[in-house]
């Protein structure tokens, strides 16, 4: 794909909206922006927030959930339908991923890629979390909110697939998002500053932020994503699974001599330093294309 063949959505940023009512009027939707991030990295609570505005649609993990079924449609027309959502003027659409398996990713890419090539401006949000939080995270939502048995857990193998998916699936869209607008969340940042930085992915869709989109009600569990997260209802709150001092002192005794540990640390410790020192959007883009290159 040449450099600057994906339209991105800049122009919607730093222009009137009624800039781009012509657009609207052919293609439908304003934009079209991609949401990834590892699994219980707070994908799913940034998609509520961001989905509460009154003009974006939102399609929740659609190649996760019809896993089984093996789905990959990356027609933009044909997703809408197969999820029950309109394409209209004057809104956009939010699809949202994680990184649990690296076809949910590649159907990502290859939506927005073809998305853009018909026309639609299209961006991403990329959630970053510490990956040793995000992983025992997800151990704990193994042994207690999944319905169906699994052998993920605290093991090397676990590990390993968790962390080899999401660089394998940052490499997939590097090409892209070097292409597109985005935005990265770190995930701390938005605990401590949750409607800051809502508006600020508002930004990203050329829409004032609505004071309603912080008000979380209980979810449809049609939602799909973190069945928790779509649980949680009032303002958003620290997760009390942060506080987990005595499982990350165990980390480096269970996984020190791993080949990806180095790198897993290293993405933990500039996570927890850009939650503190908030680099710039290209300083993190430049970070992670370094993080996720390591083998």
């Amino acid at each position: 794909m040449p450099q600057g063949s994906i339209p991105s959505i800049q122009k919607n940023i730093s222009e009137p909206f009624e800039a781009n009512k012509d657009h609207s009027a052919e293609r439908g939707f304003d934009n079209i922006v991609g949401l990834f991030g590892m699994p219980r990295s707070g994908t799913t609570i940034i998609s509520r927030l961001v989905a509460n505005h009154s003009r974006v649609r939102k399609i929740i993990e659609p190649y996760q959930r019809r896993r089984a079924s093996q789905y990959s449609q990356t027609n933009i027309q044909l997703l809408c339908s197969d999820f029950d959502v309109r394409e209209e003027s004057g809104v956009s659409l939010l699809v949202k991923e994680t990184t649990t398996r690296l076809a949910n990713i590649e159907n990502l890419s290859a939506l927005m890629e073809t998305s853009a090539r018909k026309g639609y401006r299209v961006g991403y949000i990329c959630v970053l979390r510490s990956p040793w939080e995000a992983f025992l995270s997800q151990v704990e939502a193994v042994e207690t909110l999944w319905s169906v048995r699994s052998a993920f857990g605290k093991k090397e193998i676990s590990l390993r697939n968790f962390w080899n998916t999401f660089t394998r699936s940052v490499r997939t869209l590097r090409q892209a998002m070097q292409e597109m607008d985005g935005r990265f969340v770190v995930f701390d940042c938005f605990l401590e500053r949750p409607e800051d930085e809502t508006r600020s992915l508002m930004q990203l869709f050329g829409y004032e932020f609505e004071t309603n989109q912080m008000k979380l009600e209980r979810a449809d569990p049609a939602f799909g994503g973190d069945p928790r997260a779509g649980a949680t209802i009032g303002p958003v709150s620290p997760d009390p699974g942060q506080a987990r001092s005595a499982q990350m002192a165990e980390l480096e005794n269970l996984f020190g001599k791993m080949p990806e540990y180095a790198a897993i640390q290293k993405m933990h410790a500039f996570v927890k330093s850009a939650a503190e020192k908030q680099p710039q959007q290209k300083a993190i883009a430049a970070e992670l294309d370094l993080i996720t290159r390591a083998r």
